[in-house]
C-alpha cells in the first residue's frame, strides 16, 4: 500500500520500480527527486491532502487534492516534526538568529553525498538540497549542519512572522499519559510517564510491558520461575525486560543497562519466548561455495543474558556447544541446510539457506 501510495502521488521511479522495491525503502532505497519529496511534505502542510506540484506564473487553486492522510494523524506528525529538542538540530544555529515556527525533516545519504532538509508551516512547503552534482561525498556535509540553518533562513526570508498561525488540532486528535520509554499505556511499574498526542479508537491501547517481575536468589545472581522456584529464600524484583537484539546492541556500544541474572541451571521447564536470534547465516540465503577451496560459512546468534550456553544444530544432527557471543564456522554440504540454534532453556530457532558448489 505504501509503494502503491507513492506510485500515485507520481513518484516516477517508484512506479517503474515497485514490483522490486523492499523494506529497504525507509532507509532511501527508491528514488526520488527534491520536487517529489517536497511536494510530499505539503500534504502535512495541508491536512493530509495532496496536490500535484505545479509550476505558476500566478495564484492558482491548483488541481483537486488527493486524501493521503487523516488531519489527526497529520496534526500529530506536525507536532513531531516541530519540537526544537532533537537530535538533528543544527548545533551551529546561533542563538541570536530568529528561530521561525515550522515542521522540519532531514537526511544525509551513504556516503554524504546529499544533504536535504524539508520544512513547511500552514504558508509554506521549502525543500533544500546540497551536494555536487558529480555525486562525489564530502565529510563535513549533512541535512542537519548544512541543509537546515539554510531552510531556517529562507523561511526567515519569506515568511517572518510564521509562529503567528499554527495548525489546529483535530477535534479527533486527543492527548492521553503514556510512558515515557515506551509509548504505551503506563502501568504502576513506569519509571517516567509524560502525555502525547492520540486517536481515539484507532490508536493502540496496549498497556506497557516494559518491566517484568522477576523471582531472585537473596545474593540476585540467580532467577527462578514458577517451576524451580524455592519455597523460602527468594525475593522479588520488577526489571526491565530487554531483547537478545538489544542487549547486543548496548554490549557492542559500552551501554549500561541492568542484566537479568542467568536461569536456575537445575531447572527442567522448557521455555518457549525469548529465544535467540539467528544472526548469521541469513535465512533463505543462496551460498556459492568453491569446490576446490570450500570456504566455511558463520553461525552467530544473539542470545539473552539468562542464557549460558548455545547449542549448533546442522541438517538436525547436532554440531557444536558455545558460549554465548562466539563465532563457530562449519562447511556446508551441497543443497538445502537447516541450520537450528538451542539454548539452555530449550528455546530453538530455525533458519534455512541453499548451498551451491561452483568452480572457482
Amino acid at each position: 500500500k505504501f509503494v502503491q501510495t507513492l506510485s500515485d502521488c507520481d513518484f516516477t521511479q517508484v512506479r517503474k520500480d515497485q514490483k522490486k522495491l523492499g523494506l529497504s525503502m525507509i532507509l532511501g532505497g527508491c528514488g526520488a527527486t527534491l520536487e517529489q519529496l517536497t511536494g510530499m511534505y505539503s500534504v502535512f502542510a495541508n491536512d493530509g491532502l495532496f496536490s500535484k506540484p505545479t509550476i505558476l506564473k500566478s495564484d492558482s487553486n491548483g488541481k483537486r487534492a488527493t486524501r493521503i492522510l487523516s488531519p489527526a494523524a497529520t496534526y500529530m506528525i506536525n507536532e513531531t516534526l516541530s519540537k526544537v529538542n532533537r537530535p538533528d538540530f543544527p548545533l551551529n544555529w546561533q542563538s541570536t538568529e530568529r528561530m521561525p515556527k515550522i515542521a522540519w525533516k532531514t537526511g544525509t545519504s551513504y556516503g554524504r553525498r546529499d544533504a536535504w532538509s524539508i520544512g513547511y508551516n500552514k504558508n509554506f512547503t521549502i525543500g533544500i538540497w546540497v551536494g555536487n552534482f558529480s555525486g562525489e561525498g564530502v565529510a563535513e556535509l549533512s541535512g542537519a549542519t548544512i541543509a537546515t540553518p539554510l531552510l531556517f533562513k529562507l523561511f526567515n526570508s519569506i515568511d517572518y512572522d510564521s509562529d503567528e498561525e499554527w495548525f489546529t488540532q483535530p477535534s479527533d486528535c486527543d492527548i492521553r499519559k503514556v510512558c515515557s520509554e515506551t509509548g504505551m499505556l503506563p502501568v504502576d511499574q513506569c519509571e517516567g510517564i509524560t502525555t502525547d498526542y492520540f486517536i481515539p479508537l484507532i490508536s493502540s491501547t496496549r498497556h506497557c510491558d516494559n518491566m517484568e517481575e522477576i523471582l531472585l536468589s537473596p545474593d540476585e545472581k540467580i532467577t527462578y520461575c514458577k517451576v524451580c522456584v524455592p519455597g523460602t529464600g527468594y525475593k522479588k524484583k520488577w526489571m526491565k525486560k530487554i531483547t537478545p537484539d538489544m542487549q547486543h546492541y548496548y554490549d557492542d556500544h559500552h551501554i549500561a543497562y541492568q542484566k537479568i541474572p542467568i536461569h536456575n541451571t537445575s531447572c527442567e521447564r522448557v521455555f518457549k519466548d525469548g529465544g535467540p536470534v539467528i544472526t548469521s547465516p541469513k535465512s533463505g540465503t543462496e551460498y556459492l561455495i568453491s569446490k576446490k577451496n570450500p570456504e566455511p560459512i558463520l553461525l552467530s546468534c544473539n542470545a539473552g543474558n539468562d542464557v549460558g550456553k548455545i547449542y549448533w544444530y546442522v541438517n538436525n544432527e547436532f554440531y557444536k556447544t558455545a558460549a554465548v557471543g562466539s563465532k563457530q564456522f562449519f562447511v556446508p554440504t551441497e543443497g538445502p541446510v537447516k541450520i537450528s540454534c538451542t539454548d539452555d532453556k530449550g528455546r530453538n530457532k530455525d533458519t534455512w539457506i541453499r548451498v551451491r558448489m561452483v568452480n572457482l
